[in-house]
């Protein structure tokens, strides 16, 4: 063998070899990006408040998987974390529709109807939520006491009233609609508030 015929193959064998390496790559990150993302990856982007990208990604899921679970409940999930509520309530009611015991889906839809001002329609999915739990949850317990103020339904308001210890908002609100005159009404919160 000649000299200069063993320098060749010595600087294209390493030459190939890199270039055989850096198209392996180039393959196998062609491949990663045509996988869709997982619902891992969008619980990430949520979590980090980048609920544009997570909904992006969540319709990739739903284009590549058209048979994916939970899609309903993830779409849900992701438009009451952002304060879409007009989208977050028909995509959680898929979710219940899909799976009627999803307890997280039943009490988000309440919210979401609630914080949309249609508290009539929260009041059946915070009830079922208040029957859970009946004491433990002071939040929800002010949230439906509140939104059977809103619906005028006072005699439950009352009942409720009793689940929600030391707060005087929810106390003062109450109060308002039981008295018959306007000074009656603000009295007893002027008590409490100072």
């Amino acid at each position: 063998m000649h000299p200069r015929q063993f320098r060749i193959r010595v600087f294209f064998g390493p030459v190939i070899l890199a270039f055989l390496f850096a198209f392996y790559l180039s393959l196998n990150a062609q491949s990663t990006s045509d996988t869709p993302p997982s619902y891992e990856h969008v619980h990430q982007l949520t979590e980090q408040g980048k609920f544009d990208e997570a909904l992006s990604s969540l319709n990739e899921i739903s284009k590549s998987n058209r048979a994916a679970k939970n899609l309903a409940h993830e779409f849900g999930v992701i438009y009451y974390r952002k304060g879409d509520y007009q989208n977050a309530v028909p995509s959680l009611q898929r979710a219940l529709a899909e799976n009627p015991n999803d307890a997280e889906a039943i009490q988000l839809t309440g919210l979401s109807l609630y914080l949309s001002e249609k508290p009539a329609e929260a009041v059946p999915y915070l009830e079922k939520v208040q029957s859970w739990y009946p004491s433990a949850n002071v939040d929800a317990s002010y949230i439906l006491g509140v939104a059977y103020i809103q619906t005028k339904n006072y005699a439950n308001a009352r009942a409720i009233r009793k689940n929600v210890p030391g707060s005087t908002g929810f106390r003062c609100r109450l109060s308002f609609y039981r008295a018959p005159d306007a000074s009656a009404r603000l009295r007893p919160c002027r008590r409490r508030i100072r």
